[in-house]
């Protein structure tokens, strides 16, 4: 290879990391409202393309939906009248590729799925919902809280 695509291939990598390590833990990728994100004690309508961190805490109201996508390509799924709290949302220095989460389901449905790609990468997920902690190894998880219809 000649100089120039020696330099030209190790510019790319470098951008490729930057933007992989840039991703944001949690997105919100579609919604039906009514949907809430209680940030740090203040509440705020949900909007397509927000990033969720450490602590959120999602509330879905009467006939809503949130869809979420987490940096490792899983999607997190809130039926109407569910409370979900973010927390553990990390990557680990050592293996950025890593993703780290605790969700808790305080209430409501909920789905967890990981696509074909996103098998290939690597995650701790631990899912609560109610009195059941579940850790994720597969590839989809769904159940509810005992309270919702």
């Amino acid at each position: 290879m000649i100089f120039w695509q020696k330099l030209l291939l190790i510019a790319l990598f470098c951008f490729s990391s930057t933007v992989a390590s840039a991703a944001p833990d949690i997105l919100v990728v579609s919604l039906i409202m009514p949907a809430w994100v209680l940030h740090e004690g203040k509440s705020k309508p949900l909007s397509v393309g927000m990033s969720l961190v450490d602590g959120d805490r999602v509330i879905t109201g009467r006939q809503a939906r949130v869809l979420l996508r987490s940096s490792d390509g899983s999607d997190i799924k809130l039926g109407e009248n569910a409370t979900l709290v973010l927390s553990q949302l990390s990557k680990p220095r050592s293996d950025p590729s890593l993703f780290i989460a605790f969700l808790n389901i305080t209430k409501g449905a909920f789905r967890f799925t990981t696509s074909a790609v996103a098998k290939l990468r690597s995650r701790e997920v631990t899912i609560r919902v109610a009195d059941a902690t579940i850790g994720i190894r597969g590839t989809d998880v769904w159940g509810k809280d005992g309270d919702v219809c």
